[in-house]
Protein backbone atom coordinates (compact mmCIF):
# COMPACT_ATOMS: atom_id res chain seq x y z
CA UNK A 1 0.00 0.00 0.00
CA UNK A 2 3.04 2.09 0.52
CA UNK A 3 3.34 2.83 -3.45
CA UNK A 4 -0.22 4.18 -3.54
CA UNK A 5 0.54 6.83 -0.87
CA UNK A 6 4.06 7.51 -2.41
CA UNK A 7 3.05 8.05 -5.98
CA UNK A 8 -0.43 9.45 -4.51
CA UNK A 9 0.42 11.60 -1.30
CA UNK A 10 -2.74 14.53 -2.10
CA UNK A 11 -5.87 11.47 -3.31
CA UNK A 12 -8.33 10.13 -1.35
CA UNK A 13 -7.87 6.03 -1.73
CA UNK A 14 -11.15 3.71 -0.97
CA UNK A 15 -10.21 0.10 -1.76
CA UNK A 16 -12.86 -2.29 -2.84
CA UNK A 17 -12.02 -6.33 -2.32
CA UNK A 18 -14.45 -8.79 -3.40
CA UNK A 19 -13.24 -12.01 -1.36
CA UNK A 20 -16.78 -13.75 -1.68
CA UNK A 21 -14.80 -16.65 -3.25
CA UNK A 22 -12.69 -17.59 0.06
CA UNK A 23 -16.05 -18.47 1.74
CA UNK A 24 -16.43 -21.05 -0.40
CA UNK A 25 -13.56 -22.88 -0.07
CA UNK A 26 -13.28 -25.35 2.46
CA UNK A 27 -11.15 -28.05 3.82
CA UNK A 28 -10.59 -31.03 2.15
CA UNK A 29 -13.12 -33.87 3.52
CA UNK A 30 -15.38 -31.00 5.48
CA UNK A 31 -18.52 -31.90 6.50
CA UNK A 32 -20.96 -30.95 3.72
CA UNK A 33 -25.29 -32.46 3.25
CA UNK A 34 -25.18 -31.48 -0.37
CA UNK A 35 -22.25 -33.73 -0.95
CA UNK A 36 -23.68 -36.69 0.62
CA UNK A 37 -26.01 -39.58 -0.32
CA UNK A 38 -29.09 -40.99 1.69
CA UNK A 39 -28.08 -44.45 1.98
CA UNK A 40 -24.77 -46.44 2.93
CA UNK A 41 -21.84 -46.88 0.03
CA UNK A 42 -18.42 -48.82 0.34
CA UNK A 43 -17.06 -46.25 -2.65
CA UNK A 44 -18.70 -42.58 -0.89
CA UNK A 45 -15.88 -40.30 -0.28
CA UNK A 46 -14.69 -36.64 -1.36
CA UNK A 47 -12.73 -36.24 -4.19
CA UNK A 48 -9.33 -33.73 -4.10
CA UNK A 49 -6.67 -32.26 -5.56
CA UNK A 50 -3.71 -35.44 -5.37
CA UNK A 51 -0.55 -33.41 -3.77
CA UNK A 52 2.84 -34.88 -3.53
CA UNK A 53 5.08 -32.65 -1.65
CA UNK A 54 2.09 -29.79 -1.60
CA UNK A 55 2.61 -29.96 -5.45
CA UNK A 56 -0.69 -30.34 -6.78
CA UNK A 57 -0.78 -33.52 -9.52
CA UNK A 58 -2.13 -33.15 -13.10
CA UNK A 59 -2.45 -35.48 -16.03
CA UNK A 60 -0.70 -35.36 -19.31
CA UNK A 61 -4.36 -33.41 -20.74
CA UNK A 62 -4.11 -30.48 -17.94
CA UNK A 63 -6.80 -31.88 -15.62
CA UNK A 64 -5.92 -32.19 -12.27
CA UNK A 65 -5.56 -35.77 -10.74
CA UNK A 66 -7.88 -36.58 -7.86
CA UNK A 67 -7.84 -38.73 -5.29
CA UNK A 68 -11.24 -40.08 -2.91
CA UNK A 69 -10.95 -39.30 1.04
CA UNK A 70 -13.28 -39.75 3.26
CA UNK A 71 -15.57 -37.24 4.60
CA UNK A 72 -14.49 -35.87 8.45
CA UNK A 73 -17.06 -36.48 11.19
CA UNK A 74 -19.80 -34.63 12.53
CA UNK A 75 -20.63 -33.70 16.12
CA UNK A 76 -23.84 -34.43 17.55
CA UNK A 77 -25.25 -31.19 19.36
CA UNK A 78 -23.51 -31.88 22.59
CA UNK A 79 -19.83 -31.78 21.00
CA UNK A 80 -19.68 -35.82 20.77
CA UNK A 81 -17.94 -36.96 17.67
CA UNK A 82 -20.44 -38.36 14.75
CA UNK A 83 -18.54 -41.30 12.50
CA UNK A 84 -19.64 -40.78 9.52
CA UNK A 85 -18.31 -44.48 8.70
CA UNK A 86 -18.84 -47.77 10.01
CA UNK A 87 -16.55 -49.88 11.90
CA UNK A 88 -16.06 -51.26 8.42
CA UNK A 89 -15.13 -47.97 6.63
CA UNK A 90 -18.13 -48.23 4.75
CA UNK A 91 -20.16 -44.79 4.85
CA UNK A 92 -23.37 -44.26 6.65
CA UNK A 93 -25.47 -42.30 4.40
CA UNK A 94 -27.52 -39.08 5.65
CA UNK A 95 -30.66 -41.42 5.95
CA UNK A 96 -28.55 -43.40 9.43
CA UNK A 97 -26.63 -40.08 10.42
CA UNK A 98 -30.08 -38.29 10.72
CA UNK A 99 -31.57 -41.34 12.77
CA UNK A 100 -28.59 -41.07 15.26
CA UNK A 101 -29.06 -37.76 15.95
CA UNK A 102 -33.04 -38.97 16.74
CA UNK A 103 -34.33 -36.84 13.73
CA UNK A 104 -37.06 -39.73 12.21
CA UNK A 105 -39.18 -37.40 10.74
CA UNK A 106 -36.32 -35.78 8.65
CA UNK A 107 -35.54 -39.28 7.69
CA UNK A 108 -38.36 -39.03 5.34
CA UNK A 109 -38.15 -36.09 3.70
CA UNK A 110 -35.97 -36.12 0.08
CA UNK A 111 -32.33 -35.67 0.10
CA UNK A 112 -33.52 -32.85 -2.35
CA UNK A 113 -36.38 -31.30 -4.26
CA UNK A 114 -36.89 -31.13 -7.45
CA UNK A 115 -35.97 -27.69 -8.59
CA UNK A 116 -35.33 -26.67 -5.16
CA UNK A 117 -38.84 -26.33 -4.36
CA UNK A 118 -39.90 -27.80 -1.44
CA UNK A 119 -43.62 -28.67 -0.53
Amino acid sequence: MDIIFREYPDEEHIFVFDNASTHLKCADGSLSAQQMIKGPSVVFGVDVPLQLNGITQYYADGKVQKVRIKMAPGRHPDGREQPLYDSNSIFKGITKILEERGMFEEVRLPAECKGFKCE
